[in-house]
């Protein structure tokens, strides 16, 4: 699964408007920090927010997928991230709040 540069740019432009971040790699894609503490990952071309069991009916609702990758015993799910749809990372205010609930679940994941 190939990061695009370009992509992970754009992604951080977007969040950058609403907290400071950091990017660092992270299984072949790219984590995303705010004050040490992972809330978000860009896998391919796909952007991931965490959630928690008060989040993620959201993003089911919206058509979301949550970050899976294949092994030799078949598809693994990670229901700790859910993509991102394009219309939210589009709405800056809606982003802003997907962001701080994703590191409100981050942090309380980390408990």
């Amino acid at each position: 699964m190939t990061v695009s540069q370009e992509y992970v740019e754009y992604i951080v432009e977007k969040l950058e408007t609403c907290l400071d971040v950091e990017k660092a790699r992270f299984f072949g894609g790219v984590g995303i920090k705010h004050n040490n503490l992972q809330f978000a990952m860009i896998m391919g071309s796909t952007f991931y927010l965490c959630v928690n069991d008060t989040t993620r009916a959201k993003y089911i609702s919206m058509d979301s997928e949550p970050f899976s990758y294949l092994t030799k015993k078949g598809r693994i799910f990670v229901r700790k991230y859910y993509s991102v749809p394009e219309d939210i990372i589009e709405d800056q205010d809606t982003l802003s709040l997907w962001c701080n609930e994703a590191l409100d679940a981050a942090l309380k994941g980390k408990k």
